[in-house]
């Protein structure tokens, strides 16, 4: 009876193991959709930021925590975006990649205790991702699964591919347009330099709130008769900003969303932001 028990629970434990994937835990939806789209149903990709959270202000859960130590791959985006992981490293047992390691030249670069803060939404820079982010990517779920290395290879040279196209539909986005941006919540800085475009006001940092006298002064470097204002989170004061300059108020996603079909892979999520802007732009 025992020696049947302990078959039945090898069995059982065999099965398992050999039918579940390696797990990856990155910190914000769009980076497990990043992964996703490398890994496809070869592992089971999860996030821990909730899509409702705003992530400069979230701090993980005791259940956020043991999700990290589970995980064979966690994946971040650094610079201080997950301010909150020097405190959960300690309970990480996998291996773990931060993709500032491989980024050069930051925006807004500054060393404070020892280690470098910046701006940190370097996923919006089209040329980093399609050109080290999925390789980077790709070579870190092969150290934990060997042996779909190729596909996850393969997968990460067709969607630098994929980017890549989408660049080249949009290249004339701006191309003969004298158009001022106005960035009221500073997540585009990079996605907009995929394009050589520079705003000419950036209004709010993350974390401040209403606007100023002196955020409107830095209006006055903005001379176009036609513009944009974009901005992610703070509508009203993106309305304000518009209908000061008589601009044109812009919405755009940096962090895509699991229940929208138009954003919930990276490519989509490039796609809906670049067709907004044509939109404004054309308009």
């Amino acid at each position: 009876m025992k020696k049947s028990l302990f078959i039945v629970l090898f069995v059982l434990f065999f099965v398992q193991n050999a039918f579940s994937k390696p797990l990856v835990v990155t910190s914000t939806y769009i980076l497990s959709a990043l992964v996703k789209q490398i890994g496809q149903n070869k592992i089971d990709a999860r996030f821990i930021v909730p899509e409702n959270a705003n992530p400069h202000f979230f701090n993980p859960t005791p259940k956020d925590v043991q999700e990290l130590s589970k995980a064979n791959l966690v994946i971040g985006v650094g610079y201080g975006f997950e301010f909150w992981f020097d405190k959960v490293k300690n309970n990480i047992k996998g291996n773990t990649l931060m993709l500032s390691d491989y980024y050069t030249n930051p925006i807004e670069k500054k060393i404070l205790k020892g280690q470098i803060i910046a701006n940190p939404h370097i996923w919006l820079d089209m040329n980093f991702v399609k050109n080290t982010a999925v390789f980077e990517i790709a070579k870190n779920l092969c150290k934990i699964d060997s042996k779909n290395c190729q596909f996850f290879m393969q997968n990460a040279k067709v969607l630098s591919q994929q980017i890549s196209h989408i660049q080249t539909n949009y290249e004339n986005l701006f191309k003969n347009k004298n158009i001022c941006i106005v960035e009221v919540d500073p997540a585009f800085d990079y996605f907009l330099s995929s394009f050589g475009q520079k705003t000419c006001a950036k209004m709010l940092q993350e974390g401040s709130g209403e606007l100023s006298i002196g955020n409107f002064k830095l209006l006055e470097n903005c001379k176009c008769k036609k513009g944009i204002v974009i901005y992610a989170f703070r509508s009203k004061q993106a309305q304000a900003i518009a209908k000061e300059k008589h601009y044109k108020p812009v919405y755009l996603s940096p962090l895509g969303n699991s229940k929208d079909n138009n954003q919930d892979s990276y490519t989509k999520l490039l796609e809906y932001n670049l067709e907004k802007l044509k939109s404004a732009i054309n308009d």
